[in-house]
């Protein structure tokens, strides 16, 4: 079976939507709106003004920074992850996708503007905006690209399979070959390597044949982690969990809960 195409399934759909999600709830994106909306609240407050005035303009530069910030990272996710079977180099699609990111978020600036009373009715003002948008748009998507591209990858000798792995085939050449952790994830299997995640079409249990040989465990009856991406296990009650370098935590079923003991990774009680 071949991996999936651009994205047209709901599952790929789904994917897309839980890491936007991830993106918005990150202290960093946080972060970058709070500092964005002070220092333009900051550039625009009149000298003089008073708190209302002030309030009102931190409160458009919320909603014009945190709208604007969440539409480009949506498309330009989108967008990526459209072309990432493409031979398209990876900096180019961020480039492209920010781009095509730039038109709402055009958008969203006038809408937010027009509710506040101030729309930018002659052209020059307009054209200035737009540039802007583009600019800064297609910039910190670039940048984003640049950085994906370089990142170098982390390889842990022991999560590195064996060359002649059949499941390794199937993984597009940008994710690398350095497993973390396949899930099934409804008709597909959901892959995650040092260098991001995909989706297969294909069963999980096709997937656990074609892993044979590689250094790992199925924990759970949806999951198979590598071995050296597991940092610890963790207890909880009866229910046992494994803690990937990453944070991430996953369920043992208690089949495999003696198996996992045997590893003789640390065993500690969740917090």
């Amino acid at each position: 079976m071949e991996g999936p195409g651009p994205i047209v399934s709901g599952t790929e759909v789904q994917l897309a939507l839980r890491k936007w999600y991830g993106v918005l709830t990150s202290a960093p994106f946080v972060t970058i709106v709070a500092v964005v909306s002070l220092l333009g609240t900051f550039y625009l407050v009149p000298q003089g003004a008073g708190l209302s005035v002030m309030l009102r303009i931190l409160a458009k530069q919320v909603a014009t920074s945190a709208l604007s910030s969440a539409v480009a990272s949506l498309v330009i996710l989108f967008g990526v992850r459209a072309m990432r079977d493409s031979r398209v180099p990876v900096v180019l699609r961020h480039c492209l996708s920010g781009l095509v990111a730039s038109v709402p978020v055009f958008a969203v600036v006038l809408g937010i503007e027009a509710v506040s009373g101030e729309v930018l009715w002659q052209s020059g003002d307009l054209m200035a905006v737009a540039l802007n948008v583009v600019l800064t748009v297609t910039g910190i998507a670039l940048v984003i690209g640049v950085f994906v591209a370089r990142r170098p990858v982390a390889v842990v000798e022991t999560v590195v399979p064996q060359p002649g792995v059949t499941f390794l085939k199937r993984l597009p050449v940008d994710l690398g070959r350095a497993l973390i952790r396949v899930s099934a994830l409804d008709h597909y299997v959901e892959v995650q390597t040092s260098a991001g995640t995909t989706l297969l079409l294909m069963r999980f249990a096709d997937a656990l044949e074609e892993l044979e040989g590689c250094p790992g465990h199925r924990i759970h009856r949806s999951h198979w982690v590598a071995a050296g991406a597991i940092r610890r296990l963790l207890r909880q009650e009866r229910a046992m969990m494994v803690e990937l370098e990453d944070g991430t935590r996953l369920p043992v079923s208690r089949s495999q809960q003696s198996e996992m003991r045997a590893t003789g990774l640390p065993l500690e009680r969740a917090e």
